[in-house]
Formats: C-alpha cells, sequence, structure tokens
C-alpha cells in the first residue's frame, strides 16, 4: 500500500470514528422517537447525505413501510411521505434480512420509484432491523443525490447501529402493543357490568375498577382501593369466613376460584358479590397475583331467597294440608256419630209410639245438623281466604270496632260489660269486610270468655316513631295458659270442649291477618288473668296508613 493509500485510509478511519463517536454522544441515554430521530439525524449529517431515515414494517401490511424517524439535508417536500410500498424499491432487498448497497444510479436499477426521479436519488445503502427473535421488523437507510465512495464504512456503520435501532423499534411496538391491549382492556372495563380487579400478593396491592364505587352508590374517593377498605365494607359474618378461606386458598387454591360475600352500600344495605378470578403462582408454587371480576348478585340472591321461602312455604302449607284433612274428617265424624246413633234411637222410639222420645230424639238430630252446618260454613269461609278479594281501601278502624260492638250490644249490655275505645284509632287499609270478620271474632270471644265479675273489654293501639301502630283487644276474662298461646290459633282448637263454636274463628282471623300483611299473637299471664290479642301489620301489606 503507497503512502496515498495510507493516507487515505486513515483519513476514512478517522471520519468513521468521528461519526460513531458524535453519534453515541448524540444517542446519549434517549429513548423511543427521540433515540431514533438524533441517530437518523446524526448519520445523514455525518455522511453528508440528502436523506436518512428509519422505517417500521407493517405488520398488518408487511409489503408496507411506515417512516418512524427521517432527516433531510434540505427544504424537501416529503410531508406526504408517511407510508410507502416497498415493492420495486431498493428497500424490498432489505426485509429479505439482507444488506442493500446501491453507491450510484439508484434510479436505472428502480425506475418505477417516483421519490427517487423526483428528488434526484443517485445512491442508496441501507440496513435491515430485527428483533430479539432475528424477524425484520424495520430498516434503516440513507439515500444521495451523490454518487457514494465510502460505501464499506456507510454499511459497516449502518450495521453496528442497526442493532441498537431493532432494539429501540421492538420496544416501541411492544409499549404499544401494551397501550394498546390497556385501552381495550379499559374500554372493556368500562362497558362490563362487573367490577374489574387485580392483587399484587406480593406488594399486597390492590387495583379495583371504579364500577364498585358505582354499584355501592359511593363517591370515587370514599374509600382507597385497599384490602383493609374492602374488609371494613364486608359483613360481619362473611369477613371472619373469607380469611380462613383466603389463606386455604392461598396455600392449596386451584388456579381458578369463584367466592361469594357482602359489601356495606352507602344506603346502609349489604350487596350480594361472587368474585371469579385466577391466581397466579410462580414456579416454587408461591401464590403471586390474583386477578378477576366482582359481579353484582343482590338480585340472584334475593330470587334465590324468595324461592327458598316459597319452598318452605308449600311445604307447610302441604303440612297443613294434611292436618287440615285430618281435622276436617276427625270433626265432621263426631256429628255425623251422633246422627247415627239417635236415628237409631228415633227408629225405636218410633216403634214404641213414644212422641216424647221422638221429639226429644229430633231435637238431638237437629242439633248435630246445626254443628255439621256450623263447620261447614267455617270451613267454607276458610277456603275462600286468597282467593275471594274484595277492593282495597283506606279504613277507619273505629268504623269496624263500632260495627262489630253494635252486633254485640244485647250481649254486652246483658252481661253488664264494661267497653273502652281508646282513641285515637288508626286508619288501616286493606279489604274491609275481612277486617271486619277479624275484629268481629275477637270481640266476640272477648264476650264469650268474659270474667264474671266486672267483665271489661279495652280497644286500642300503640304508637310509636318510624313504625306502625300496634292494634289489640283486651279483656279481664279467664286467660289462657302461656303452653296454650300458639295452641288457639289452629284449626278446630278450643281449649274448653263444652265452649260454644265450632273452633275455627281464630283460625280464621290468623289466616286473614296474614294475608293482610300482618301478624297476630296472643299475651295471657294465665288462667284468670285476661287475655289481649296483638295485631301489627307490615309497611308494603295492610298499611296503615293514618291515625283518626
Amino acid at each position: 500500500m503507497g503512502l496515498m493509500d495510507q493516507s487515505e485510509e486513515f483519513r476514512r478511519l478517522r471520519r468513521s470514528d468521528s461519526i460513531l463517536r458524535t453519534t453515541i454522544a448524540r444517542l446519549g441515554d434517549q429513548s423511543g422517537v427521540p433515540y431514533l430521530q438524533s441517530l437518523v439525524a446524526s448519520l445523514g449529517a455525518g455522511f453528508d447525505c440528502k436523506l436518512a431515515l428509519v422505517g417500521r414494517v407493517l405488520k398488518h401490511e408487511p409489503t408496507k413501510v411506515q417512516v418512524a424517524a427521517r432527516w433531510q439535508r434540505d427544504e424537501v417536500e416529503l410531508d406526504d411521505f408517511r407510508i410507502y410500498d416497498l415493492q420495486e424499491t431498493p428497500c424490498a432487498q432489505i426485509v429479505q434480512n439482507r444488506l442493500a448497497i446501491f453507491p450510484q444510479h439508484v434510479q436505472t436499477r428502480f425506475p418505477n420509484v417516483a421519490l427517487l426521479q423526483e428528488l434526484d436519488f443517485e445512491s442508496y445503502a441501507g440496513a435491515p432491523l430485527t428483533d430479539s427473535h432475528g424477524n425484520v421488523i424495520g430498516l434503516i437507510a440513507l439515500l444521495d443525490d451523490k454518487p457514494m465512495c465510502e460505501e464499506e464504512m456507510v454499511a459497516s456503520l449502518l450495521q453496528l447501529f442497526a442493532s441498537g435501532a431493532g432494539k429501540e423499534l421492538e420496544r416501541q411496538s411492544t409499549e404499544s402493543e401494551l397501550e394498546e391491549n390497556e385501552r381495550q382492556m379499559q374500554m372493556l372495563v368500562n362497558l362490563s357490568s362487573d367490577v374489574v380487579w387485580d392483587w399484587d400478593i406480593v406488594a399486597d396491592k390492590l387495583s379495583l375498577s371504579d364500577r364498585l364505587y358505582e354499584i355501592l352508590g359511593y363517591e370515587n374517593d370514599a374509600f382507597e382501593s385497599t384490602r383493609d377498605a374492602i374488609h371494613r365494607l364486608m359483613h360481619p359474618d362473611d369477613l371472619a369466613y373469607h380469611g380462613v378461606w383466603l389463606k386455604d386458598f392461598l396455600a392449596h387454591g386451584d388456579s381458578k376460584y369463584s367466592h361469594e360475600w357482602r359489601l356495606l352500600a352507602q344506603d346502609g344495605v349489604y350487596r350480594w358479590f361472587r368474585s371469579s378470578g385466577t391466581i397466579f403462582r410462580t414456579p416454587q408454587g408461591t401464590p403471586s397475583r390474583m386477578i378477576g371480576v366482582l359481579s353484582d348478585v343482590s338480585e340472584a340472591k334475593a330470587a334465590e331467597q324468595e324461592r327458598e321461602r316459597l319452598i318452605r312455604q308449600l311445604e307447610l302449607k302441604n303440612d297443613e294440608l294434611e292436618r287440615f284433612t285430618y281435622t276436617i274428617s276427625h270433626e265432621l265424624r263426631s256429628p255425623l256419630v251422633t246422627l247415627s246413633g239417635f236415628v237409631g234411637l228415633l227408629q225405636e222410639d218410633l216403634q214404641r209410639d213414644d212422641a216424647d222420645a221422638v221429639d226429644a230424639d229430633c231435637g238431638e238430630i237437629m242439633t248435630a245438623v246445626r254443628k255439621m252446618d256450623a263447620l261447614l260454613d267455617n270451613l267454607l269461609e276458610l277456603s275462600r281466604l286468597g282467593r275471594v278479594c274484595n277492593p282495597h281501601e283506606a279504613i277507619p278502624l273505629h268504623e269496624l270496632v263500632e260495627e262489630s260492638l253494635t252486633l254485640l250490644q244485647s250481649r254486652i249490655e246483658s252481661a253488664g260489660i264494661e267497653v273502652v275505645v281508646k282513641d285515637p284509632l288508626p286508619i288501616i287499609g286493606g279489604d274491609r269486610v275481612r277486617w271486619q270478620q277479624v275484629f268481629q271474632n275477637l270481640l266476640e270471644n272477648a264476650v264469650k270468655y268474659r270474667s264474671p265479675a266486672s267483665p271489661r273489654i279495652e280497644v286500642g293501639a300503640i304508637t310509636g316513631k318510624n313504625r306502625p301502630p300496634t292494634i289489640y283487644v283486651q279483656d279481664n276474662g279467664i286467660g289462657i295458659e302461656p303452653k296454650f298461646h300458639q295452641r288457639v290459633f289452629g284449626l278446630f282448637e278450643k281449649l274448653d270442649p263444652r265452649s260454644e263454636g265450632t273452633g275455627v274463628g281464630l283460625a280464621l282471623v290468623q289466616r286473614i291477618v296474614e294475608l293482610q300483611g300482618g301478624r297476630i299473637w296472643l299475651d295471657s299471664p294465665g288462667k284468670g288473668k285476661g287475655s289481649t290479642f296483638y295485631i301489627v301489620l307490615a309497611s308494603d301489606g295492610g298499611a296503615l296508613v293514618e291515625t283518626f
């Protein structure tokens, strides 16, 4: 090698080193678009090119390249130069993972590329950019309007910086994909009616979507997105069980799970949630992360509870029907036995022509017939409850009481009973005819089982703040032992078999009160100490409207 050649080689090495150092210094610790922009600017200026660019191969259209960064020496109109087709361009060779160097006559080699003609490019050099798997994801290229005299140096430096540019392009693509995934995930979260959550077990960091605040009726900053905050909202009965369940699941659970608990809403009502998700573990089996959704299942739970209530109610009705059938057969048989016996006696007395005995027999037969007729009337009335409904209306209770007392007036006066009606009495809602039956029956019982001395009956209502009035009918009569308090509401139950009546009255009363949305119970200290029947109504059925 001559002295001139050595001098030229030294000059090229110095220039290559200068471009290398300048480019490295310019890149610094930059990343993203600034990194790529600095790279093409440094290489373009260093080699005095007309255009330097980094392009990204489009995933969905691998025959096209999107310009990621570019530098131009002169003011060149390149506003539309964003995405271009690789076909019949010098860049097509690069995406085949090959270096492309065309030191001169590039327009002649690629006559169909308009940009080469318009900007009068003479030379082209480009290198592929690959990802960590060796796949071509882009290119870096230099274009000039004069021949390229140092193509080896250009090729060497392009290949050198192609590695870093490829990594940067891959990182950008990964970040873009993550951002797009997060955007889509957030869109799904916003569209979802469920609460999306993510628990980093190692850092004990919980992330919740804002949907939880919306479902529970809280402002978005009402409580923090932490496990402690959620535990404070959890129903006490569920919290203890949840802690035991979670500990066991983290230690031994499968990858997927479903679990239910209640959280306190802003309105003070607990809502049911079902948590479903997946747990991630390290290769050693240590729990690292849980993700999933919280679904508001309050309505489903309410429907399930209503279903269970109806099943229990049906079972009770079936049991009641069995008892009803047995009791009817027993109670109806009693007058039939009486009838059968006296018909036999009647035949004997007729044969003896004993007129007095015949009259007595006929009297007993009529008594048995009337008893059976009364039984059948009461049973028919009981069977109609719930099927025959009169209009729902507001009823002044004092009117019902006065009407019942009017019907009993002669018996009350003959027995010398003191009747006290404590005003004001409420206005109640419901079926007037049925409520009349209730108070008629209760007052009639109070008259029937009155005290022998100084009998007294009192009707009134106990009122209290934020609760419906409790209506009562009280007497100072014979009283009932506490052990029989529930029994008196049974069908055909008569604590004194010798007393008049069929034993259906209080069963009828209880059924009417329940159908009107209320509850009735008996309070009596014991025998000879009087009785008080209480009625209280639910606010949504047979509602107590106001005091009169």
